[in-house]
This record gives structure tokens, sequence and C-alpha cells, in this order.
């Protein structure tokens, strides 16, 4: 019924959270979790398989130039299988698929699940939800719950994805999806959330090497293509955890501003071609986005003078109150000298107010 997709690299310390997640999970049909370790070079290809000898019944094993693999079924939970596929080589580096190594099994399943390596999820009736929803919701293509962020030791931050209140309705479609995250800049939905039908599978990686090849990442590209082809059903509840610089990949990309400005520019191509895919139709929303992407360029150059043009200034004022903020930020690091005289004189003001009161009493 569902397949469930893991993809990790070197998060040793992580991953056995997330395979817990995994192995709790209720449900009234069979699941299985692929697990596929991209030449770990932490140890952690040892960490899944003496959870694997532990937790499971080996039923099957193959091996080939590119990876071991060993497939099982839970010894207590009977309907939850793994699959481990422990890659003999960095794919990432040399920019090889791996999406064929989860073919074999989300083949046969009816829906497909997300989550990587250093994500988890903390409710055991997460699989059992989303399914049902989508069972009886067939005018929805994918299903979301909220994530919870949290730092590498598990420790709660007062974030959610999504924040409260940004998604009021079970039922949401593209124009949600684009106010929420493009116009508000806020992150909607996070991946180890999804949910969504295998029957889309096929037009999912079609559209990523065609219309929504430009984008940076996968994440964003599967999402829209879902809510191009019907709903989404967003289920109001925490039954996930999204770890917060645990050294993944998003941690790198903050941690090097080449990569993140590089990723900006592919996002605003991707972006402009996912606007002319839908006729305009998200302009207002995308365009606000693309704006904030070029400011973020912008900043990370450290040309905050250029941040001020006119240009911008839809952005700043139908954006967001962080936009808003940014503006100031911006006008503060553009013209250090003008900020600190002001500085200086509010001070001075106060200052003379308070002496002024006190003579006063």
């Amino acid at each position: 019924m569902v397949c469930t997709q893991c993809m990790t690299f070197n998060h040793h310390a992580y991953i056995e959270d997330a395979m817990n997640g995994f192995c709790k999970q209720e449900t009234s049909f069979p699941f299985v979790c692929i697990i596929v370790d991209d030449a770990s070079t932490d140890g952690e290809q040892g960490i899944i398989n003496s959870y694997f000898k532990e937790h499971f019944n080996q039923t099957e094993t193959d091996e080939s130039d590119d990876f071991i693999m060993s497939f099982g079924q839970h010894k207590a939970n009977k309907n939850c299988f793994f699959a481990v596929l422990c890659l003999k080589y960095n794919h990432f580096s040399i920019q090889k698929d791996k999406d064929p190594y989860y073919s074999k099994w989300c083949a046969n399943s009816k829906y497909i699940a997300l989550c990587e390596g250093d994500d988890y999820w903390i409710d055991s009736t997460k699989l059992q939800r989303q399914v049902e929803a989508l069972e009886t919701h067939p005018e929805c293509s994918i299903s979301f719950c909220t994530v919870q962020m949290v730092t590498a030791r598990k420790e709660h931050l007062k974030s959610t994805i999504p924040s409260k209140n940004d998604i009021k309705n079970s039922i949401v479609d593209l124009s949600d999806y684009a106010k929420t995250e493009y116009g508000y800049g806020r992150w909607t939905f996070h991946t180890s959330s999804f949910l969504f039908r295998t029957s889309l599978s096929e037009g999912i990686r079609r559209t990523r090497n065609n219309e929504f090849k430009s984008f940076p990442y996968g994440d964003m590209p599967r999402l829209l293509y879902c809510l191009l082809q019907g709903k989404g059903y967003y289920i109001d509840k925490i039954m996930g955890c999204y770890r917060v610089f645990s050294g993944g990949y998003n941690s790198y990309v903050k941690a090097h501003p080449e990569v993140a400005i590089k990723h900006a520019k592919m996002l605003i191509a991707a972006l402009n071609d996912f606007d002319n895919l839908t006729c305009q139709k998200y302009s207002k929303w995308i365009r606000i986005k693309t704006l904030r992407e070029e400011v973020g360029i912008l900043r990370k150059k450290g040309e905050f003078k250029k941040t001020l043009g006119f240009r911008f200034w839809r952005l700043y004022f139908r954006g967001s109150m962080a936009d808003c903020s940014l503006l100031c930020d911006n006008a503060r690091k553009a013209f250090p000298k003008i900020h600190y005289a002001c500085k200086r004189l509010k001070d001075a003001l106060h200052g003379l107010l308070r002496k002024s009161s006190m003579s006063n009493g």
C-alpha cells in the first residue's frame, strides 16, 4: 500500500530515530521502508545493518557493483518491511540517479511517503491517517501534516512547519501554497510530511527533467506537480520532526554563500519557468518570491545599497512583515554612518527627556 523513501548520508547520529519512527507505524495495511545510504563515511551503514539484523527477519538479499541490499519483515510489526540498500560509492558526487533503487517496491504501492535520514516521525498513526485522507478524498493528490522543528539534540524550537494558523483549511490548493510559500515567505510543508499517489511518479520524474529542471532541489517541484494534478489534504497535527542544523544539505548550503547564491539564481529561473507554465496565474506571489531571492543574493554579496532600488519596493510593501524588517536592515547596512548618527541623536533625545521629567518631578 505505502512505500516510504528514505535517503541518507552521514546521519549516523540520527538514522536510528528515523527507523524507529518507521517501525512504530500502526497501520491496517503493509508498508515498506526503503533506506538508501549513499556510501556514508561516518559508520552509518553499520548502524543501519545492525538495526536491521536486530529487528527484522531477513527474507531476501542482493548485491551488485553498486549496492548491497537486504530485505525483511519486522519481527513484531508484521505490516512493516525494510529494504536496506548500502551503496558502494557515493552517487551524489557523480550526479548518478538513485530513483531506480526505489522502483522495485514503489511500482507495487499505491502511495509514496518521504523522510530523510536526519528527520523522523513521532506519531504512530501518521501513515494510517494520511492514507485514509487520500482514500476518502479522491480529488486530493498529496497529503501533509505539521512538522516540529528541533535541534540536532531533539530539543523543540518554537517554530513548526507550517506555522500556526498559516494553513486554516484541510483542503489546500496551489493558490494557498503560492500565497503562503512565495507571498508570505513561510515554509509551508516539509518533505517529511509528504504522502502522495504513486500514479504521479512518472509525471514527477518527467517534469523534473524538463519543465522543472532548473529547481535546485527536488521537494518543491514534486509538491508543485502534485498540486497541479489535484488538491492537497493537510492534517493539522504534529506527526514528525525536522532537525535544524543537523549537518544535512540545507546546513551545507547556508554555510557556503557561493552555493546559496547559485541555488537562488536557479530557483529564480525555475519559478519564472513555472510562472510561464501556469500562464501567469500565480504571478502575484511568484514575483514577490523572486524579488526576495534577488535581495538575498545582493545581501550575500554585501551590495546593500542595491537592495534599496525601486524595483524591490514591491517586496518590502507587499510581502511579509519580515520583508519590511529586511528593508530596515538593508538601509542600516547600506548607510551605517547615517544609522549610527540617528541612533546617537535618538539616545540624546531620550536622555534630555529623562532629565526633563526628573526636573519637573
